[in-house]
């Protein structure tokens, strides 16, 4: 008499292991930053000074840190899960990385164009704004990989000719016209708020030992009274000419090209067809 012989055991594509290994380093990277964030933040609101802001920088930074670590240990299960071959792992590593992918990008960005930053620190800044940047991106292409897909079972395989040109023979629903109209307008607007805001001319700024500060900065007097607290509160309001920030005017020509796309894409992916009836 002949035992059945067992099934064979699928072998996990070298990609995938990629894929797996990277999302749990990366999940445990983040999972650490965060918890280590925590722990300082909390040690030094408890024995911070009176005024160092500590609502701000201290309760909502450990919010934050708390938010963070919520976000690397699902990464760090979505990379335990393309190891064992769950399915829709993938895609979970995918939706969250695209978060740090979107804020370094922004930053990256603001950091290229900043020229009053010291060379050491600003190298070291955008460094490794920089290298979140690009480890994200490998992590999301690996994620996204087609062997990887094939090995979680979530791949389907591209539409035939035929099955494309009767997709696009099938009827589709009205335009959303109203709706895409208001996605352009409201980026239209916040993109050219955005752009207005930061190009050059004389403006009223705040103006502290000579120097432009921002009101949420911290300004300390020295001399004089001693004065210590946020800037808005100490220092003067002077009409001075202030240069164009190139960072902020591309961030609002980007939310412009963006809010743009997606009405085009929402109006052209919506259009009405209608296949010739009988004669």
């Amino acid at each position: 008499m002949t035992m059945p012989s067992a099934p064979p055991s699928r072998r996990r594509p070298g990609l995938a292991t990629a894929a797996g290994v990277a999302g749990l380093l990366y999940g445990l990277a983040v999972t650490a930053t965060g918890v280590l964030g925590a722990v300082w933040l909390t040690l030094w609101t408890a024995g911070a000074p009176e005024g160092e802001n500590r609502a701000l920088f201290g309760v909502v930074g450990v919010v934050i840190s708390v938010l963070i670590t919520v976000m690397g240990i699902a990464v760090t299960r979505g990379g335990a899960g393309i190891l064992r071959g769950t399915a829709h792992s993938a895609s979970l590593v995918k939706a969250l990385l695209v978060v740090p992918l979107g804020l370094c990008a922004v930053a990256l960005s603001n950091s290229l164009f900043d020229t009053g930053t010291p060379r050491e620190e600003w190298w070291a800044r955008t460094a490794g704004f920089g290298g979140v940047l690009l480890v994200s991106l490998a992590v999301i292409l690996l994620c996204g990989a087609r062997p990887t897909r094939q090995w979680l079972g979530t791949y389907t395989p591209p539409p035939s000719r035929a099955e494309r040109a009767a997709a696009a023979a099938r009827p589709r629903g009205p335009r959303p016209v109203a709706f895409a109209l208001s996605f352009l307008v409201g980026g239209l607007l916040l993109g050219g708020f955005v752009v207005v805001q930061n190009l050059g001319g004389e403006k009223e700024v705040l103006v502290f030992g000579g120097g432009i500060v921002q009101p949420n900065d911290r300004c300390r007097e020295i001399g004089g009274q001693g004065r210590v607290g946020d800037c808005s509160d100490i220092a003067t309001t002077e009409t001075r000419h202030v240069a164009t920030d190139t960072a902020g005017v591309v961030t609002g020509a980007f939310i412009v090209a963006f809010a743009a796309g997606v009405c085009l894409l929402l109006l052209s992916g919506g259009r009405s067809r209608a296949t010739p009836g009988p004669s």
